[in-house]
Parts: C-alpha cells; structure tokens; sequence
C-alpha cells in the first residue's frame, strides 16, 4: 500500500506564507502552490485574498498540477463549510485543496491535486457521435455531410492521446481533418489540463483554424476554448519605441516615412492585437524596425508601456492556453 503524498513546505515557503498573511491584515490569503516530483509543495505565492470566486478563476486558469492553500486562523484548524464547498469547485479543476495556519506550519489537505499519471482518458465513441449523422453537428450545420474518413481520423487521433505514441495521419482534401484533430486535442488538454500544439505550415490555414474552425468546435463542445496564436516576437509592435520613433522621426526617416509612421500611430491606438497581420496595410521594413518589439532593446517590467505591451500580454495569453496554433517555423526553433 502506498503512503500517502506528505505535502510539505520548506521553511522558507512556510516564511513566505507568514509574511503573506501578515500583510493581508485579517483577510484570507489564498497561496497557490506547485509540487515537485516527491509532492513536496513548493513556490507559493498569493494569489487572492478574501474573495473565492478569485480563487476559483485562479484554478481555471492553472495549467500545471498544484494545491491551493487558504490561510485559516481558527484554534481547532478545521475547514468550514464555506472552505468545503469552495473546494469541491477548486477539485474540479484538478488543483488539491487545503487550509494552512497564519505562521505556515500546519497544513490541512482537503482534497489532493490531480496527478500527471491519472490522465482522464477520451470517450472515443461520445466524441465521435459529435460529428456522426445522429450528433450535433448535423444540427449545427444544414449542409452537413457524414464524412467516413473524418471520423476515422478523429477516433485514430483521439486513440493516440490515450495509448501516447505518435500517428502518422494522410488524408485528402474534404476529408475534414481540420475537426478530426481538434477535437480530441481540445478535450484532452481541457480534460487533463495539459497544453495541445497545433502547427501549420501557412497563415491561411492558421487563419482558418482560429476564425472558423475553433469557434465551431466551441459550439459542439459548448464551452469556450483557451487558446492562442503564437507570433514570433518581431511581429508585435513596441509602444515605447514607437514614441521614441514619434519623437525622432524626421531624423530617422527625413520626409520619406513620416506619413506611414503617422499611420502606424493612429492604427496602434485602435489594434487590440498590435501584431503585423492585424493592419490593413503592409508597412515598409525600413520603419517597421524601428518600431517593432525587440529583445535586444526591451526593458522588460522596467517599460513605461509594460502593462499595454503587446507581446508580453500575447505571452500570458500562451501561458494560460490550452490549444496553441503555431507555425512549423516557431515549432521547431523552441524544440
């Protein structure tokens, strides 16, 4: 029989969530905290104070196993019934859940976190129904066409993450592969809070997957999808460098580019993106350099534009994801 994980903190966690509570002045202090391969609980950090709907959001979002610590000042140090609720909805999320006392020695585990090694295995025959001709797609869609290959696809796909391995898929155009690899892949990484990467060779096809198929694959799953697309950095605009072009353009560019960096101003006001293929029109290299996002030049959190910056918020957006979409270019370059 095996012991049960100990979930334990160093002394210099257990510091840091004294100085936490310290800090918080009464309130609760949420600490979300990772584990290591001996399910040692390591690196806490606050996330929320006295607000659980917080602490529920923060499970959502966490990608990597974990145990939310709620700070309880009570003598008996057990869980009230407000605590045992709240976690039932962190469990569901796959975060262990438990209370710890104000100076950080004492830990109560409610609920344990969710293991890589339990992996919630896909029901091949339920997803398969979804785009079968009794299933929701044929609701959703009036031209909808029963496509053999499609189906095969999916459920060879949806058998791979189960069994692990690799499988080598060729299909047709018309076959429909777009679906028959979504599918599973979102439900895994949902289900297993992991990380799917897709990758494509063209802009086209990544702009069909995130504007089209994605939205789609939402409406059979009736949930939202975290996903995001992944752009090389150079792509993003640099506020702080564009007010530093602003200020120097005719010494940058004399008379021949100033109305196009004017245009580029106007346009970063408005692009919610702030990435290249979000402009409607194609600016010269020339300028684009001196206004692009730059790691040689960046300041990092030191960057009056910090919080607007661009990239670093496309950045979050990928930490928090379950699907990325990806380029074979970037793919291979973080391999």
């Amino acid at each position: 029989m095996s012991e049960k994980p100990s979930f334990c903190l160093s002394e210099s966690s257990k510091q840091l969530v004294a100085v936490g509570v310290q800090q918080a002045r009464g309130q609760s202090v949420a600490f979300l905290a990772g584990l290591d391969s001996a399910d040692n609980l390591i690196g806490p950090k606050v996330v929320a104070r006295s607000n659980y709907e917080a602490m529920v959001q923060v499970a959502r979002d966490t990608t990597e196993p974990g145990v939310l610590l709620i700070s309880h000042l009570s003598e008996d140090f057990l869980p009230s019934e407000a605590e045992i609720l709240l976690g039932k909805r962190i469990e569901k999320h796959g975060l262990g859940f438990g209370i710890i006392s104000s100076d950080g020695q004492r830990i109560n585990i409610l609920n344990s976190p969710a293991k890589a090694g339990e992996a919630k295995l896909l029901q091949i025959n339920r997803i398969e129904e979804l785009i079968s001709p009794s299933g929701k797609m044929n609701k959703l869609h009036n031209n909808y066409e029963d496509r053999r290959g499609q189906r095969e696809m999916l459920r060879l796909v949806a058998r791979t993450y189960n069994r692990g391995g690799l499988a080598l898929v060729e299909a047709g155009t018309g076959t429909g592969k777009s679906l028959a690899y979504l599918i599973p892949s979102v439900l895994w990484a949902q289900q297993n809070r992991e990380v799917s990467v897709i990758s494509t060779s063209t802009i086209n096809l990544q702009q069909q997957l995130v504007t089209k198929d994605i939205p789609l694959v939402e409406k059979l799953l009736g949930k939202k999808i975290r996903w995001a697309l992944v752009k090389g950095r150079n792509n993003y605009i640099s506020i702080r460098r564009l007010y530093l072009a602003m200020s120097n353009d005719l010494l940058l560019f004399g008379t021949e580019h100033s109305e196009e960096l004017r245009e580029i101003a106007s346009w970063s006001e408005e692009t919610l993106d702030g990435s290249l293929s979000d402009m409607a029109f194609v600016p010269s290299q020339k300028v684009w350099d001196e206004v692009k996002s730059d790691s040689g030049v960046c300041l990092g959190r030191a960057c009056p534009s910090y919080q607007e910056c661009h990239y670093q918020n496309a950045r979050k957006r990928v930490s928090s994801a379950h699907l990325l979409v990806v380029n074979h270019h970037i793919l291979l370059s973080d391999a």
